[in-house]
This record gives C-alpha cells, structure tokens and sequence, in this order.
C-alpha cells in the first residue's frame, strides 16, 4: 500500500481481516505522510506486533523492530 500516510488508517480499518487472514503487508512508510494523516511509523508496529507480525525493509529486506527510515516495509506474520 502506498497511500500517502493513510496506511495506518488503513491498517485499523482491516485489523479483523488481518487478524483473521495474516496476509503479507507491503507498505510504504513515510514519516511525513504519515504525521499528515495524524499518524506515527511506530503506530504501524504497534497494530501489526501483537498479531506476530515482523517487519523487513527493502529493497535488502533485513529484519527491522521499528521504523528505520522512510521506505517500502514487507510486514510477514511469523
């Protein structure tokens, strides 16, 4: 998902469906577009963490624990 800061709001909207389903999550996170939308990268971990979810930045994907940098985040459940 790259929508302009909006991926956290997205996120909360489809939290049960990725709950449920665990799928995969390919996000940009940009702290500005973020904060724009009213939101924070460390708002990401918090919603993805307590569903196991881990997070590789790209474009090398190594494992990340919280926000490093604006970038694509490849979010897999473990």
């Amino acid at each position: 998902a790259d929508i302009e800061g909006w991926e956290t709001h997205m996120l909360r909207g489809g939290i049960n469906t990725i709950a449920a389903c665990r799928p995969a999550l390919f996000l940009e996170i940009n702290q500005q577009s973020l904060v724009r939308a009213g939101s924070t990268p460390a708002e990401i971990w918090t919603l993805l963490e307590p569903l196991g979810y881990r997070a590789l930045m790209a474009p090398d994907f190594e494992a990340v624990t919280e926000f490093s940098g604006a970038a694509d985040y490849l979010f897999v459940a473990g």
